[in-house]
Protein backbone atom coordinates (compact mmCIF):
# COMPACT_ATOMS: atom_id res chain seq x y z
CA UNK A 1 0.00 0.00 0.00
CA UNK A 2 1.44 3.53 -1.13
CA UNK A 3 1.56 5.65 2.06
CA UNK A 4 0.00 8.69 2.28
CA UNK A 5 1.74 11.99 0.51
CA UNK A 6 3.43 14.54 2.75
CA UNK A 7 1.63 18.21 2.90
CA UNK A 8 4.72 19.20 1.04
CA UNK A 9 3.15 17.37 -1.88
CA UNK A 10 0.46 18.82 -2.09
CA UNK A 11 -0.22 22.04 -3.73
CA UNK A 12 -2.81 22.94 -1.48
CA UNK A 13 -0.30 23.68 1.13
CA UNK A 14 2.14 25.51 -0.41
CA UNK A 15 -1.42 28.01 -1.83
CA UNK A 16 -2.00 28.34 1.86
CA UNK A 17 1.61 28.79 2.71
CA UNK A 18 2.13 31.74 -0.28
CA UNK A 19 -0.76 33.41 1.66
CA UNK A 20 0.92 33.81 4.78
CA UNK A 21 4.47 34.33 4.47
CA UNK A 22 7.25 34.63 1.78
CA UNK A 23 8.71 31.10 0.63
CA UNK A 24 11.80 32.59 -1.56
CA UNK A 25 13.78 34.68 1.36
CA UNK A 26 14.54 33.85 4.85
CA UNK A 27 13.62 30.64 7.37
CA UNK A 28 11.05 28.60 5.86
CA UNK A 29 10.66 27.42 9.63
CA UNK A 30 11.25 29.05 12.78
CA UNK A 31 14.70 28.67 14.20
CA UNK A 32 14.20 25.76 16.76
CA UNK A 33 12.20 23.49 14.05
CA UNK A 34 15.30 23.64 11.49
CA UNK A 35 16.81 19.93 12.46
CA UNK A 36 18.19 19.66 9.29
CA UNK A 37 18.58 22.40 7.42
CA UNK A 38 19.22 22.64 3.31
CA UNK A 39 19.91 25.82 1.87
CA UNK A 40 18.36 27.15 -1.29
CA UNK A 41 19.47 29.32 -3.53
CA UNK A 42 17.02 30.19 -6.68
CA UNK A 43 18.10 32.51 -9.40
CA UNK A 44 16.64 34.28 -12.75
CA UNK A 45 18.69 36.35 -14.50
CA UNK A 46 17.05 38.20 -17.94
CA UNK A 47 19.51 41.10 -19.51
CA UNK A 48 16.56 40.91 -22.19
CA UNK A 49 13.83 41.59 -19.57
CA UNK A 50 16.60 43.41 -17.25
CA UNK A 51 15.38 41.04 -14.34
CA UNK A 52 17.59 39.73 -11.59
CA UNK A 53 15.80 37.70 -9.13
CA UNK A 54 18.01 35.78 -6.34
CA UNK A 55 16.88 34.58 -3.70
CA UNK A 56 18.30 32.59 -0.34
CA UNK A 57 15.81 29.98 1.82
CA UNK A 58 16.51 27.63 4.49
CA UNK A 59 13.98 24.82 4.56
CA UNK A 60 13.73 21.95 7.57
CA UNK A 61 14.94 18.75 5.50
CA UNK A 62 15.11 17.80 1.69
CA UNK A 63 11.43 16.54 1.77
CA UNK A 64 10.09 20.60 2.11
CA UNK A 65 12.62 21.63 -0.95
CA UNK A 66 11.58 18.95 -3.04
CA UNK A 67 8.04 20.29 -2.40
CA UNK A 68 9.05 24.22 -3.25
CA UNK A 69 10.75 23.50 -6.09
CA UNK A 70 8.09 21.36 -7.35
CA UNK A 71 5.22 23.58 -6.75
CA UNK A 72 6.79 26.95 -6.36
CA UNK A 73 10.29 27.06 -8.54
CA UNK A 74 9.26 25.09 -11.58
CA UNK A 75 5.66 26.34 -12.11
CA UNK A 76 7.03 30.26 -11.55
CA UNK A 77 10.20 30.20 -13.99
CA UNK A 78 8.47 27.72 -16.40
CA UNK A 79 5.59 30.29 -16.16
CA UNK A 80 7.95 32.92 -16.88
CA UNK A 81 9.66 31.33 -19.97
CA UNK A 82 6.82 30.60 -21.97
CA UNK A 83 5.52 34.19 -21.50
CA UNK A 84 7.82 36.97 -22.52
CA UNK A 85 5.36 39.65 -22.60
CA UNK A 86 6.07 39.39 -18.91
CA UNK A 87 8.31 41.95 -16.74
CA UNK A 88 8.20 40.24 -13.51
CA UNK A 89 7.82 36.47 -11.86
CA UNK A 90 4.10 35.42 -11.10
CA UNK A 91 4.08 32.57 -9.14
CA UNK A 92 1.03 30.44 -10.43
CA UNK A 93 0.17 27.23 -8.34
CA UNK A 94 -0.23 24.43 -10.14
CA UNK A 95 -0.18 20.24 -9.74
CA UNK A 96 1.93 17.95 -11.39
CA UNK A 97 -0.48 17.87 -14.07
CA UNK A 98 -1.61 21.40 -14.93
CA UNK A 99 2.23 22.14 -15.25
CA UNK A 100 2.99 19.64 -17.81
CA UNK A 101 -0.31 20.33 -19.25
CA UNK A 102 0.78 24.00 -19.51
CA UNK A 103 4.31 23.20 -20.79
CA UNK A 104 3.09 20.47 -23.60
CA UNK A 105 0.38 22.77 -25.36
CA UNK A 106 2.76 24.88 -26.04
CA UNK A 107 5.28 25.30 -29.14
CA UNK A 108 8.45 26.67 -27.11
CA UNK A 109 11.77 24.96 -28.20
CA UNK A 110 12.12 23.97 -24.02
CA UNK A 111 8.90 22.07 -24.21
CA UNK A 112 10.59 19.07 -24.05
CA UNK A 113 13.16 19.53 -21.71
CA UNK A 114 10.67 21.41 -19.43
CA UNK A 115 8.63 18.36 -19.47
CA UNK A 116 11.59 16.02 -18.83
CA UNK A 117 12.77 18.35 -15.53
CA UNK A 118 9.31 17.62 -14.33
CA UNK A 119 9.20 14.04 -14.43
CA UNK A 120 12.41 14.18 -13.24
CA UNK A 121 12.06 15.76 -9.86
CA UNK A 122 8.74 13.78 -9.57
CA UNK A 123 11.26 10.87 -9.36
CA UNK A 124 13.24 11.79 -6.74
CA UNK A 125 10.33 11.58 -3.91
CA UNK A 126 10.54 7.96 -4.72
CA UNK A 127 13.71 8.04 -3.29
CA UNK A 128 15.14 8.18 0.56
CA UNK A 129 17.65 9.36 2.62
CA UNK A 130 21.14 10.46 1.24
CA UNK A 131 20.26 8.79 -2.51
CA UNK A 132 16.92 11.56 -2.32
CA UNK A 133 19.63 14.65 -1.36
CA UNK A 134 22.01 13.17 -3.96
CA UNK A 135 19.57 12.80 -6.98
CA UNK A 136 18.27 16.16 -5.85
CA UNK A 137 21.54 17.42 -6.50
CA UNK A 138 21.97 15.66 -9.87
CA UNK A 139 18.75 17.07 -10.88
CA UNK A 140 19.94 20.85 -9.82
CA UNK A 141 23.16 20.27 -12.05
CA UNK A 142 21.37 19.23 -14.98
CA UNK A 143 18.77 21.79 -14.64
CA UNK A 144 21.30 24.73 -14.47
CA UNK A 145 23.61 23.42 -17.30
CA UNK A 146 20.72 23.35 -19.24
CA UNK A 147 19.67 27.04 -18.88
CA UNK A 148 23.22 28.28 -18.85
CA UNK A 149 22.66 30.68 -21.51
CA UNK A 150 24.82 34.18 -22.46
CA UNK A 151 21.70 36.22 -22.16
CA UNK A 152 19.29 34.62 -19.99
CA UNK A 153 19.94 31.79 -16.85
CA UNK A 154 18.13 29.54 -14.56
CA UNK A 155 19.71 28.49 -11.45
CA UNK A 156 18.83 26.14 -8.12
CA UNK A 157 21.54 25.29 -5.78
CA UNK A 158 21.23 23.19 -2.80
CA UNK A 159 23.59 23.33 0.18
CA UNK A 160 23.00 20.70 3.11
CA UNK A 161 24.77 22.94 5.45
CA UNK A 162 26.02 26.82 6.43
CA UNK A 163 29.45 25.67 5.68
CA UNK A 164 29.01 24.08 2.46
CA UNK A 165 27.18 27.87 1.51
CA UNK A 166 30.23 29.76 3.11
CA UNK A 167 32.74 27.21 0.73
CA UNK A 168 30.68 27.67 -2.42
CA UNK A 169 30.68 31.65 -1.59
CA UNK A 170 34.75 31.21 -1.33
CA UNK A 171 35.43 29.50 -3.92
CA UNK A 172 33.16 31.81 -6.51
CA UNK A 173 35.46 34.63 -4.69
CA UNK A 174 38.72 33.31 -4.24
CA UNK A 175 40.29 36.47 -3.45
CA UNK A 176 39.46 37.38 0.50
CA UNK A 177 40.16 40.91 -0.21
CA UNK A 178 37.83 41.45 -2.74
CA UNK A 179 35.38 39.05 -1.19
CA UNK A 180 35.64 41.22 2.48
CA UNK A 181 35.15 44.56 0.27
CA UNK A 182 31.68 43.33 -1.36
CA UNK A 183 30.63 41.10 0.90
CA UNK A 184 31.58 43.07 4.58
CA UNK A 185 33.08 39.45 5.94
CA UNK A 186 36.64 38.03 5.86
CA UNK A 187 36.35 34.42 5.34
CA UNK A 188 36.87 33.98 9.26
CA UNK A 189 34.16 35.62 10.13
CA UNK A 190 32.17 33.65 8.23
CA UNK A 191 33.00 30.82 8.69
CA UNK A 192 32.59 31.80 12.65
CA UNK A 193 28.79 33.05 11.21
CA UNK A 194 28.05 29.31 9.92
CA UNK A 195 29.38 27.60 13.07
CA UNK A 196 26.41 30.35 15.53
CA UNK A 197 24.30 29.31 12.98
CA UNK A 198 24.38 25.66 13.98
CA UNK A 199 22.82 26.81 17.98
CA UNK A 200 22.09 30.21 17.70
CA UNK A 201 18.66 31.12 16.57
CA UNK A 202 19.58 35.38 15.86
CA UNK A 203 22.80 34.12 14.01
CA UNK A 204 19.96 31.81 11.73
CA UNK A 205 18.18 34.71 10.79
CA UNK A 206 21.36 37.03 10.50
CA UNK A 207 23.07 34.77 7.84
CA UNK A 208 20.07 34.59 5.76
CA UNK A 209 19.67 37.81 6.12
CA UNK A 210 23.11 38.81 4.51
CA UNK A 211 22.80 36.29 1.68
CA UNK A 212 19.59 38.16 0.31
CA UNK A 213 20.76 41.40 1.19
CA UNK A 214 24.79 41.55 -0.06
CA UNK A 215 25.19 38.35 -1.37
CA UNK A 216 22.40 37.90 -4.12
CA UNK A 217 23.82 35.79 -7.05
CA UNK A 218 27.26 35.08 -7.74
CA UNK A 219 26.46 32.81 -11.07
Amino acid sequence: MRSPACKYQQPGFWEWTLGKQDVWNDLFVPPEELRQPVFVNACVADERRFLLDSNWACYPDTESVLGFVQYIFLPTVFYYVLHPENDRLMVPIQSTAELLEMVQKTDSAHRLAMSGFVFELSAVWQRTGEQREMALRRFCSRFNRYWQREDFQLSLHVFSHAGEVASYLKELVWCEELFEEEFGYSYAQLDELCTRFETEPFAKHLLLNWLNTRVGSLT
